[in-house]
């Protein structure tokens, strides 16, 4: 036996166990202080920031003593631990450290300091991405404190560097009113960018209120030229919406086979409305030749996915199939559903 492939091992798994340990303690903190028991959410940080350099238990003491939570309301203990994350890269902490030294109006005051922040924060699109997913865990209350107002303005700077995804967010959360005032002109604004960006859900949410005049004026031609671009790059709502415009004519000229194509696209991603819509046009000709065997198969998808409708679609069209073809229906069925819709 090499001993020293058994030391490493024993290496390894004590390297593991430390950072499962690491993990428990700070969610066991995390879940204290959602509950509002801020002892316990200090007494599990404070190991971790003072002696594990954990940037996420060193931003989350900042906030405790930048609002006094469970401790004395300390801004200059906050800023301590705020610039020891922030020095981590711990990008809501760089933005808490900005603020702190801009805003506050007692001995930590100091513009330069605060402009150096600010500026390592603005400092271009390569930040936006880490902007923007630290914005999204602070939205969502994933692993920090929730805090909506610090998420919202970390997603607004990082879609103002241009990251697309920021900026499809931003007109999601002008759409709804999460964060800022509802504002669909805002919203519209965002959207565009994105979407003139290469960005899919951002030309699907454009396609979108085009389609049914959320905050412009309908217009189904414009909204097609948005949804074809998604569904070119994969969004299977799209695929789904463009199948229905081809099926009845809105803002592109009525073509079934165009419908079966869309519809297809979809379908293949598992999308259950599609299948069934997909049962339909083999059932009636339109777009394909009638084809019964392609019916069931599509209705024994879109129900195995969900479909309640299809089930008794299902039962109706094997009244007129041969129990040959009822077992070819099904063994389709398997074999699209086994190559996961490579081979349907």
């Amino acid at each position: 036996m090499n001993i020293w492939k058994v030391i490493i091992g024993l290496a390894s798994l004590l390297l593991l166990g430390n950072e499962l340990a690491v993990a428990a303690d700070f969610n066991k903190g995390l879940k204290a202080a959602q509950s509002g028991d801020y002892a316990t959410a200090l007494a599990e940080w404070a190991p971790l920031a003072e002696s594990g350099g954990n940037a996420d238990a060193q931003y989350n003491l900042g906030v405790l003593y930048a609002k006094g939570n469970g401790v004395e309301k300390n801004v200059k203990t906050a800023a301590k631990w705020y610039e020891l994350a922030a020095e981590h890269g711990h990008v809501i902490a760089q933005s808490n450290l900005a603020d702190l030294y801009e805003k506050n109006e007692d001995a930590l005051k100091d513009d330069p300091i605060a402009a150096t922040w600010y500026e390592l924060l603005a400092s271009g699109v390569g930040d936006a991405k880490a902007q923007f997913e630290m914005g999204t865990k602070l939205l969502e209350g994933d692993g920090i404190l929730k805090n909506v107002e610090a998420g919202t303005k970390l997603h607004l700077l990082a879609a103002e560097h241009g990251y697309a995804p920021a900026q499809t967010h931003m007109g999601h959360m002008f759409d709804k009113g999460v964060g800022v005032i509802v504002n669909h002109k805002s919203s519209l604004q965002w959207y565009v960018l994105a979407a003139e960006g290469g960005n899919a859900d951002a030309q699907y949410e454009l396609g979108n209120k085009y389609a049914h005049g959320y905050g412009v004026r309908q217009d189904h031609r414009e909204a097609s030229k948005w949804l074809i671009l998604a569904g070119k790059q994969g969004d299977v709502d799209a695929q789904f919406e463009m199948g229905i415009k081809y099926s009845v004519g809105k803002g592109v000229l009525e073509n079934d086979s165009k419908a079966v194509e869309w519809f297809t696209l979809a379908a293949k991603q598992g999308d259950s409305d599609a299948q069934a819509k997909l049962a339909k046009l083999f059932r009636g000709g339109d777009g394909v030749p009638v084809d019964l065997v392609r019916t069931y198969m599509w209705c024994n998808l879109a129900a195995y996915n969900g479909d309640d409708n299809s089930i008794s679609a299902k039962e109706n069209i094997a009244k007129l199939m041969t129990n040959t073809q009822i077992v070819q229906a099904q063994e389709l069925s398997n074999r699209c559903l086994d190559s996961g819709y490579t081979d349907c």
